[in-house]
Protein backbone atom coordinates (compact mmCIF):
# COMPACT_ATOMS: atom_id res chain seq x y z
CA UNK A 1 0.00 0.00 0.00
CA UNK A 2 2.66 2.37 0.92
CA UNK A 3 4.64 1.38 -2.08
CA UNK A 4 1.42 2.47 -4.35
CA UNK A 5 0.74 5.66 -2.49
CA UNK A 6 4.45 6.10 -3.29
CA UNK A 7 4.20 5.67 -7.02
CA UNK A 8 1.14 7.77 -7.20
CA UNK A 9 2.64 10.92 -5.98
CA UNK A 10 6.16 10.29 -7.78
CA UNK A 11 4.31 9.52 -11.06
CA UNK A 12 2.08 12.80 -10.53
CA UNK A 13 5.13 15.19 -9.81
CA UNK A 14 6.83 13.47 -13.26
CA UNK A 15 4.26 13.58 -15.61
CA UNK A 16 2.22 17.03 -14.47
CA UNK A 17 5.63 18.32 -13.36
CA UNK A 18 3.63 21.64 -11.56
CA UNK A 19 6.16 24.44 -10.48
CA UNK A 20 7.89 24.02 -6.23
CA UNK A 21 8.57 27.71 -6.33
CA UNK A 22 10.83 28.22 -9.32
CA UNK A 23 11.27 24.10 -9.71
CA UNK A 24 9.57 21.88 -11.92
CA UNK A 25 8.07 18.72 -9.64
CA UNK A 26 9.54 16.40 -11.93
CA UNK A 27 13.17 17.57 -10.83
CA UNK A 28 12.33 18.20 -7.12
CA UNK A 29 11.04 14.37 -7.01
CA UNK A 30 15.24 14.08 -8.02
CA UNK A 31 16.49 15.13 -4.89
CA UNK A 32 15.06 12.17 -2.53
CA UNK A 33 15.12 9.60 -5.36
CA UNK A 34 19.29 11.20 -5.50
CA UNK A 35 19.85 10.25 -1.55
CA UNK A 36 18.38 6.75 -2.52
CA UNK A 37 20.82 5.70 -4.96
CA UNK A 38 23.44 7.64 -3.02
CA UNK A 39 22.18 5.34 0.55
CA UNK A 40 20.93 2.37 -0.90
CA UNK A 41 23.01 -0.51 -2.60
CA UNK A 42 20.49 -2.24 -4.43
CA UNK A 43 18.83 1.22 -5.86
CA UNK A 44 22.38 2.23 -7.28
CA UNK A 45 22.29 -1.14 -9.04
CA UNK A 46 18.97 -0.41 -10.61
CA UNK A 47 20.03 2.92 -11.25
CA UNK A 48 22.82 1.45 -13.71
CA UNK A 49 20.42 -1.01 -14.64
CA UNK A 50 18.47 1.80 -15.79
CA UNK A 51 21.84 3.54 -17.83
CA UNK A 52 22.16 -0.58 -19.10
CA UNK A 53 18.68 -0.69 -20.82
CA UNK A 54 19.08 -0.95 -24.88
CA UNK A 55 16.03 1.52 -25.05
CA UNK A 56 17.33 4.32 -22.70
CA UNK A 57 21.10 4.25 -24.49
CA UNK A 58 18.92 4.97 -27.64
CA UNK A 59 16.83 7.91 -27.00
CA UNK A 60 19.98 9.18 -24.94
CA UNK A 61 22.55 8.96 -28.23
CA UNK A 62 19.36 10.54 -30.04
CA UNK A 63 19.36 13.28 -28.12
CA UNK A 64 23.04 14.01 -27.88
CA UNK A 65 22.89 13.54 -31.44
CA UNK A 66 19.46 15.87 -32.15
CA UNK A 67 21.50 18.70 -30.07
CA UNK A 68 24.35 18.35 -32.38
CA UNK A 69 22.84 18.56 -35.16
CA UNK A 70 20.72 21.19 -34.57
CA UNK A 71 23.67 23.44 -33.95
CA UNK A 72 24.22 23.36 -37.89
CA UNK A 73 21.51 25.53 -38.68
CA UNK A 74 22.14 28.84 -36.72
CA UNK A 75 25.79 28.31 -37.55
CA UNK A 76 24.92 28.03 -41.63
CA UNK A 77 22.29 30.58 -41.56
CA UNK A 78 24.34 32.90 -39.19
CA UNK A 79 21.39 33.88 -37.14
CA UNK A 80 22.87 32.77 -33.47
CA UNK A 81 19.39 31.87 -32.66
CA UNK A 82 20.26 28.79 -30.43
CA UNK A 83 16.92 28.84 -28.45
CA UNK A 84 15.92 25.15 -29.88
CA UNK A 85 19.23 23.82 -28.94
CA UNK A 86 18.94 25.33 -25.41
CA UNK A 87 15.55 23.17 -25.36
CA UNK A 88 16.55 20.14 -26.34
CA UNK A 89 19.50 20.53 -23.51
CA UNK A 90 16.52 20.98 -20.88
CA UNK A 91 14.97 17.82 -22.50
CA UNK A 92 18.50 16.37 -21.72
CA UNK A 93 18.47 17.48 -17.87
CA UNK A 94 15.04 16.12 -17.58
CA UNK A 95 15.50 12.57 -19.17
CA UNK A 96 18.44 11.97 -16.57
CA UNK A 97 15.91 12.81 -14.07
CA UNK A 98 13.69 10.70 -15.57
CA UNK A 99 15.95 7.49 -14.62
CA UNK A 100 16.03 7.82 -10.79
CA UNK A 101 12.22 7.45 -11.07
CA UNK A 102 12.90 4.36 -13.35
CA UNK A 103 15.26 3.36 -11.18
CA UNK A 104 12.32 3.66 -8.26
CA UNK A 105 9.78 1.79 -10.67
CA UNK A 106 12.58 -1.16 -10.82
CA UNK A 107 13.27 -1.24 -7.68
CA UNK A 108 10.02 -1.77 -6.43
CA UNK A 109 9.59 -3.62 -9.40
CA UNK A 110 6.38 -1.65 -10.88
CA UNK A 111 5.64 -3.65 -14.10
CA UNK A 112 3.90 -2.10 -17.12
CA UNK A 113 0.62 -2.89 -16.57
CA UNK A 114 0.61 -1.43 -12.89
CA UNK A 115 2.43 1.73 -14.07
CA UNK A 116 -0.69 2.36 -16.74
CA UNK A 117 -3.28 1.90 -14.20
CA UNK A 118 -1.66 4.60 -11.85
CA UNK A 119 -1.19 6.66 -14.91
CA UNK A 120 -4.76 6.65 -15.41
CA UNK A 121 -5.58 7.04 -11.64
CA UNK A 122 -3.02 10.34 -11.55
CA UNK A 123 -5.46 11.70 -14.17
CA UNK A 124 -8.56 10.75 -12.30
CA UNK A 125 -7.61 12.83 -9.54
CA UNK A 126 -6.05 15.81 -12.01
CA UNK A 127 -9.94 16.13 -13.51
CA UNK A 128 -11.19 16.22 -9.61
CA UNK A 129 -8.41 18.90 -8.85
CA UNK A 130 -9.59 20.40 -12.18
CA UNK A 131 -13.55 20.61 -11.01
CA UNK A 132 -13.11 21.82 -7.66
CA UNK A 133 -10.68 24.82 -8.83
CA UNK A 134 -13.35 25.67 -11.49
CA UNK A 135 -16.28 25.68 -9.25
CA UNK A 136 -14.39 27.59 -6.31
CA UNK A 137 -12.10 29.81 -8.53
CA UNK A 138 -11.42 32.34 -6.02
CA UNK A 139 -10.00 30.02 -3.21
CA UNK A 140 -8.56 26.62 -4.58
CA UNK A 141 -8.48 28.06 -7.88
CA UNK A 142 -6.54 30.86 -6.95
CA UNK A 143 -4.14 28.49 -5.07
CA UNK A 144 -4.31 26.04 -7.90
CA UNK A 145 -2.67 28.26 -10.42
CA UNK A 146 0.28 29.25 -7.68
CA UNK A 147 2.11 26.19 -8.97
CA UNK A 148 1.30 26.52 -12.97
CA UNK A 149 1.86 29.85 -13.86
CA UNK A 150 -1.34 29.97 -16.17
CA UNK A 151 -1.44 33.28 -18.04
CA UNK A 152 -5.55 33.71 -19.28
CA UNK A 153 -4.37 36.62 -21.81
CA UNK A 154 -2.59 33.97 -24.25
CA UNK A 155 -5.66 31.93 -23.82
CA UNK A 156 -8.66 32.76 -26.67
CA UNK A 157 -11.77 33.04 -26.31
CA UNK A 158 -14.09 31.75 -23.13
CA UNK A 159 -11.56 29.17 -22.65
CA UNK A 160 -9.52 31.74 -20.46
CA UNK A 161 -12.76 31.01 -17.54
CA UNK A 162 -12.28 27.28 -17.71
CA UNK A 163 -8.58 26.36 -18.74
CA UNK A 164 -5.56 26.56 -15.72
CA UNK A 165 -7.05 25.08 -12.75
CA UNK A 166 -5.16 21.99 -13.49
CA UNK A 167 -2.15 21.37 -10.57
CA UNK A 168 0.58 21.10 -13.88
CA UNK A 169 3.12 22.39 -15.64
CA UNK A 170 1.08 23.44 -18.64
CA UNK A 171 -2.63 23.34 -18.49
CA UNK A 172 -3.56 24.19 -22.22
CA UNK A 173 -2.20 22.42 -25.29
CA UNK A 174 -0.06 20.22 -23.79
CA UNK A 175 -2.27 18.92 -20.58
CA UNK A 176 -4.99 18.66 -23.53
CA UNK A 177 -2.22 16.12 -25.63
CA UNK A 178 -1.54 13.98 -22.08
CA UNK A 179 -4.81 13.81 -21.46
CA UNK A 180 -5.85 12.03 -25.40
CA UNK A 181 -3.02 9.62 -24.27
CA UNK A 182 -4.61 8.87 -20.72
CA UNK A 183 -7.41 7.84 -22.62
CA UNK A 184 -5.45 6.10 -24.76
CA UNK A 185 -4.48 3.62 -22.08
CA UNK A 186 -7.73 3.48 -20.66
CA UNK A 187 -8.82 1.91 -23.62
CA UNK A 188 -6.24 -0.15 -23.24
CA UNK A 189 -6.94 -1.29 -19.44
CA UNK A 190 -10.48 -1.53 -21.01
CA UNK A 191 -9.91 -4.27 -23.61
CA UNK A 192 -7.51 -6.29 -21.77
CA UNK A 193 -10.10 -6.53 -18.63
CA UNK A 194 -11.96 -9.54 -17.97
CA UNK A 195 -14.96 -7.54 -17.74
CA UNK A 196 -15.84 -4.21 -17.93
CA UNK A 197 -18.02 -3.11 -14.81
CA UNK A 198 -19.69 0.02 -14.06
CA UNK A 199 -16.51 1.61 -12.15
CA UNK A 200 -14.05 1.01 -15.37
CA UNK A 201 -17.08 3.24 -17.59
CA UNK A 202 -16.61 5.81 -14.47
CA UNK A 203 -13.28 6.22 -15.06
CA UNK A 204 -12.79 7.04 -18.64
CA UNK A 205 -15.78 9.48 -18.23
CA UNK A 206 -13.69 11.80 -15.46
CA UNK A 207 -10.93 11.20 -18.35
CA UNK A 208 -13.50 12.64 -20.59
CA UNK A 209 -14.85 15.11 -18.15
CA UNK A 210 -10.93 16.68 -17.21
CA UNK A 211 -10.62 17.15 -21.76
CA UNK A 212 -13.11 20.11 -21.25
CA UNK A 213 -10.91 21.94 -18.92
CA UNK A 214 -7.32 21.13 -20.87
CA UNK A 215 -8.59 21.71 -24.30
CA UNK A 216 -10.55 19.91 -27.14
CA UNK A 217 -7.23 18.73 -28.12
CA UNK A 218 -7.51 15.24 -26.03
CA UNK A 219 -11.01 14.62 -27.92
CA UNK A 220 -8.81 13.45 -30.76
CA UNK A 221 -6.90 11.04 -28.47
CA UNK A 222 -10.58 9.86 -27.29
CA UNK A 223 -11.54 9.83 -30.81
CA UNK A 224 -8.69 7.34 -31.74
CA UNK A 225 -8.70 5.58 -29.04
CA UNK A 226 -12.85 4.76 -29.26
CA UNK A 227 -12.43 3.48 -32.85
CA UNK A 228 -9.92 1.64 -32.44
CA UNK A 229 -12.22 -0.48 -29.55
CA UNK A 230 -14.86 -0.77 -31.85
CA UNK A 231 -12.79 -2.15 -34.72
CA UNK A 232 -10.51 -4.33 -32.46
CA UNK A 233 -11.12 -8.44 -32.14
CA UNK A 234 -9.43 -7.95 -28.42
CA UNK A 235 -12.32 -6.87 -27.14
CA UNK A 236 -15.75 -9.08 -28.69
CA UNK A 237 -18.87 -7.86 -29.41
CA UNK A 238 -20.32 -8.80 -25.99
CA UNK A 239 -17.42 -6.24 -23.96
CA UNK A 240 -18.31 -3.30 -26.73
CA UNK A 241 -22.14 -3.62 -26.24
CA UNK A 242 -21.94 -3.82 -22.50
CA UNK A 243 -19.30 -0.89 -22.29
CA UNK A 244 -21.77 1.30 -24.63
CA UNK A 245 -25.34 0.39 -22.40
CA UNK A 246 -23.03 1.48 -19.23
CA UNK A 247 -21.53 4.26 -21.07
CA UNK A 248 -25.60 5.19 -21.55
CA UNK A 249 -26.75 4.28 -18.24
CA UNK A 250 -23.84 6.49 -16.35
CA UNK A 251 -23.78 9.68 -18.35
CA UNK A 252 -27.63 9.85 -17.92
CA UNK A 253 -27.08 9.69 -14.08
CA UNK A 254 -24.54 12.05 -13.94
CA UNK A 255 -26.78 14.53 -16.27
CA UNK A 256 -29.34 13.74 -13.82
CA UNK A 257 -27.55 14.08 -10.17
CA UNK A 258 -26.40 17.04 -11.53
CA UNK A 259 -29.14 19.05 -12.46
CA UNK A 260 -31.00 17.56 -9.43
CA UNK A 261 -28.35 17.91 -6.61
CA UNK A 262 -25.55 20.64 -7.90
CA UNK A 263 -25.28 24.25 -6.13
CA UNK A 264 -26.90 26.85 -8.39
CA UNK A 265 -23.37 28.70 -8.66
CA UNK A 266 -21.79 25.63 -9.96
CA UNK A 267 -24.93 24.95 -12.53
CA UNK A 268 -23.97 28.17 -13.76
CA UNK A 269 -20.23 27.90 -14.26
CA UNK A 270 -21.02 24.52 -16.13
CA UNK A 271 -23.76 26.11 -18.00
CA UNK A 272 -22.22 29.21 -18.91
CA UNK A 273 -18.39 28.72 -19.23
CA UNK A 274 -18.01 24.99 -19.00
CA UNK A 275 -20.15 23.59 -21.83
CA UNK A 276 -20.04 26.58 -24.02
CA UNK A 277 -16.20 26.43 -24.26
CA UNK A 278 -16.18 22.51 -24.79
CA UNK A 279 -19.14 22.58 -27.61
CA UNK A 280 -17.81 25.89 -28.76
CA UNK A 281 -17.73 24.70 -32.25
CA UNK A 282 -21.41 23.39 -32.24
CA UNK A 283 -22.63 26.79 -30.42
CA UNK A 284 -21.16 28.69 -33.63
CA UNK A 285 -22.95 25.77 -36.05
CA UNK A 286 -26.67 27.10 -34.47
CA UNK A 287 -25.17 31.06 -34.69
CA UNK A 288 -23.85 31.47 -37.47
CA UNK A 289 -24.11 28.25 -39.98
CA UNK A 290 -20.46 27.85 -39.52
CA UNK A 291 -18.52 25.28 -37.13
CA UNK A 292 -15.51 26.85 -36.16
CA UNK A 293 -13.74 28.31 -32.66
CA UNK A 294 -11.55 30.93 -32.11
CA UNK A 295 -8.44 28.90 -31.66
CA UNK A 296 -9.07 26.67 -34.69
CA UNK A 297 -9.75 29.96 -36.74
CA UNK A 298 -6.09 31.17 -35.35
CA UNK A 299 -4.65 27.71 -36.53
CA UNK A 300 -6.02 28.29 -40.52
CA UNK A 301 -4.09 31.86 -40.48
CA UNK A 302 -0.74 29.96 -39.55
CA UNK A 303 -1.48 27.73 -42.40
CA UNK A 304 -2.21 30.96 -44.54
CA UNK A 305 0.66 32.89 -43.56
CA UNK A 306 3.24 34.24 -46.52
CA UNK A 307 5.63 31.35 -46.14
CA UNK A 308 9.45 31.11 -48.41
CA UNK A 309 9.31 27.78 -50.07
CA UNK A 310 12.98 27.30 -49.79
CA UNK A 311 12.86 28.20 -45.95
CA UNK A 312 10.18 24.96 -45.72
CA UNK A 313 12.45 23.04 -47.21
CA UNK A 314 16.04 23.48 -46.40
CA UNK A 315 15.24 25.69 -42.99
CA UNK A 316 16.15 29.16 -41.94
CA UNK A 317 18.10 28.40 -38.62
CA UNK A 318 15.36 31.09 -36.80
CA UNK A 319 13.26 29.59 -34.60
CA UNK A 320 11.91 32.89 -32.99
CA UNK A 321 11.86 35.68 -33.58
CA UNK A 322 13.64 38.82 -33.55
CA UNK A 323 12.26 40.52 -30.31
CA UNK A 324 12.31 36.73 -28.60
CA UNK A 325 9.22 37.22 -27.45
CA UNK A 326 7.34 34.76 -30.17
CA UNK A 327 8.25 32.08 -32.17
CA UNK A 328 9.27 32.66 -36.19
CA UNK A 329 6.47 33.74 -38.38
CA UNK A 330 4.36 33.21 -35.15
CA UNK A 331 3.25 29.34 -36.34
CA UNK A 332 2.29 27.08 -33.56
CA UNK A 333 2.18 23.65 -35.19
CA UNK A 334 5.42 21.60 -34.95
CA UNK A 335 5.21 20.72 -39.23
CA UNK A 336 5.50 24.13 -39.88
CA UNK A 337 8.13 25.34 -36.79
CA UNK A 338 10.47 22.75 -37.26
CA UNK A 339 10.63 23.21 -41.27
CA UNK A 340 10.83 26.58 -40.94
CA UNK A 341 13.70 25.68 -38.64
CA UNK A 342 15.96 23.52 -40.38
CA UNK A 343 14.03 22.17 -43.40
CA UNK A 344 12.54 18.40 -44.32
CA UNK A 345 15.88 17.21 -43.08
CA UNK A 346 15.81 18.49 -39.59
CA UNK A 347 12.28 17.34 -39.30
CA UNK A 348 12.73 13.85 -40.67
CA UNK A 349 15.22 13.52 -37.82
CA UNK A 350 13.13 14.67 -35.29
CA UNK A 351 10.29 11.96 -36.66
CA UNK A 352 12.95 9.26 -36.13
CA UNK A 353 13.35 10.52 -32.82
CA UNK A 354 9.99 10.69 -31.72
CA UNK A 355 9.97 7.11 -33.64
CA UNK A 356 12.67 5.88 -31.25
CA UNK A 357 10.81 7.57 -27.95
CA UNK A 358 7.84 5.97 -28.35
CA UNK A 359 8.90 2.13 -29.61
CA UNK A 360 10.30 -0.35 -27.63
CA UNK A 361 10.75 -2.49 -30.27
CA UNK A 362 9.43 -5.73 -28.72
CA UNK A 363 6.18 -6.78 -29.71
CA UNK A 364 3.58 -8.66 -27.48
CA UNK A 365 0.13 -8.01 -26.47
CA UNK A 366 -0.11 -4.08 -25.43
CA UNK A 367 2.13 -3.02 -28.39
CA UNK A 368 -1.11 -1.50 -29.98
CA UNK A 369 -0.71 1.46 -27.47
CA UNK A 370 2.39 2.35 -29.21
CA UNK A 371 1.06 2.63 -32.56
CA UNK A 372 -1.93 4.40 -31.44
CA UNK A 373 -0.16 6.93 -29.58
CA UNK A 374 2.38 7.58 -32.53
CA UNK A 375 -0.37 8.41 -34.68
CA UNK A 376 -1.89 10.70 -32.14
CA UNK A 377 1.49 12.83 -31.67
CA UNK A 378 2.12 12.68 -35.33
CA UNK A 379 -1.68 14.00 -36.00
CA UNK A 380 -1.74 16.61 -33.11
CA UNK A 381 2.04 17.90 -34.61
CA UNK A 382 -0.16 19.56 -37.59
CA UNK A 383 -2.01 21.76 -34.64
CA UNK A 384 1.07 22.29 -31.76
CA UNK A 385 4.64 21.09 -31.30
CA UNK A 386 3.90 17.28 -30.57
CA UNK A 387 6.75 15.47 -32.46
CA UNK A 388 10.08 14.93 -30.66
CA UNK A 389 10.14 17.88 -28.60
CA UNK A 390 6.64 18.41 -26.54
CA UNK A 391 7.27 17.75 -22.54
CA UNK A 392 4.39 16.07 -21.96
CA UNK A 393 4.96 13.71 -24.88
CA UNK A 394 8.20 12.95 -24.58
CA UNK A 395 8.12 11.95 -20.63
CA UNK A 396 5.21 9.45 -20.99
CA UNK A 397 6.56 8.40 -24.39
CA UNK A 398 9.52 7.36 -22.63
CA UNK A 399 8.31 6.24 -19.35
CA UNK A 400 6.04 3.84 -21.16
CA UNK A 401 8.89 2.41 -23.55
CA UNK A 402 11.74 1.73 -20.28
CA UNK A 403 8.70 0.41 -18.41
CA UNK A 404 7.60 -2.12 -21.32
CA UNK A 405 10.94 -3.31 -22.44
CA UNK A 406 11.71 -3.70 -18.75
CA UNK A 407 8.67 -6.01 -18.16
CA UNK A 408 9.23 -7.76 -21.13
CA UNK A 409 12.56 -8.53 -20.60
CA UNK A 410 11.35 -9.50 -16.60
CA UNK A 411 8.24 -11.81 -18.58
CA UNK A 412 6.02 -9.76 -16.05
CA UNK A 413 3.77 -8.84 -19.68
Amino acid sequence: MRVAIKLHILLFCYIFSFYVSIFPASMVITAPLFLCVCTDKKYLQCFLKVWGNPYIFRCFSAQLFLVGFSIIFPLIFKTSDFSLVILIITQIIHFVCATFFFAFLDYHRVCFDELCNAFINIFLAQTVIQCVAFTKPSTVGTFVRLFNRFDSDKVLGIGSNVRGFALSAATTYHLSLIYGVAFIIYIKSLIESKKIGVLSIVKGLIIFIGIFFAGRTGFVGVGIGCIYFLITRKANIRKKIRAFLYLSAVTACVIVLFLSFAPKKMKGQVINNLIPYAFEFVYAKLDSGKAQTASTNQLQQMWQRDFDDMELVCGSGKYMDSTGEHYYMRVDPGVLRHLLYGGIIFYALLFVYQLLLTFPFVKHKAYYIFVLCMFYYFVMDFKGVTIGLNKFAFVSSLMFGYSYTKSFRSGKI
